[in-house]
């Protein structure tokens, strides 16, 4: 599968940046939603910068952590960046770090915070998978089960929110199927 979805002598689109583009929009849509009445809309337009920001800076950050070994003798190679060399991990450590704080300057719920934007991330993961397919990194099917998985996190996540009022659930659950891809599959 060819990894761009545009090409024009020197310039290169690729399905990541298009899928995350998409991602990014249909989370701030949402996030958005979820969000009037508990923060002001320019704090919200504000917030969700910072995490994008935040998570592509924690994803490279991660990233060149966990392959140390590499950059310790290339030191400038760790500005050379692609989509290859971010990490989900990193990105969600310092976006969880940047609502953390959140939550403190405005006083409010920090699960409650994470629970909204939880639900973006899954929706962005349901696209987003599909970038590994056209990467060639993931097959057809393993990309179609992993977006069918993030759609069933979504809609159990929706089903909590909407019946328990549980924010620490929505977190748990999306936390304990992470962690299971992790352990599984290395994600």
């Amino acid at each position: 599968m060819n990894p761009y979805i545009f090409e024009y002598k020197s310039l290169a689109i690729s399905w990541f940046i298009v899928l995350s583009i998409l991602s990014i929009g249909l989370g701030y849509i949402f996030s958005k939603k979820e969000l009037i009445g508990i923060l002001s809309k320019e704090k919200i337009d504000n917030l969700t910068l910072k995490l994008i920001i935040g998570g592509f800076i924690g994803a490279r950050i991660y990233y060149a952590l966990a392959n140390w070994q590499f950059y310790v003798d290339n030191y400038l190679s760790i500005f050379h960046i692609s989509h290859l060399t971010l990490n989900f991990k990193g990105a969600l450590i310092l976006a969880s770090g940047i609502l953390y704080l959140t939550s403190r300057r405005e006083d409010i719920s920090f699960e409650k915070l994470l629970a909204i934007y939880i639900q973006a991330i899954t929706l962005g993961l349901i696209i987003g998978v599909w970038s590994h397919y056209f990467d060639n990194l993931l097959t057809y099917l393993e990309s179609l089960t992993f977006s069918i998985l993030f759609v069933l996190v979504m809609f159990l996540e929706i089903i909590i929110k909407d019946r328990m009022k549980s924010y620490k659930v929505i977190s748990g659950v999306f936390f304990l199927v992470y962690l299971l891809l992790e352990f599984y599959y290395g994600v």
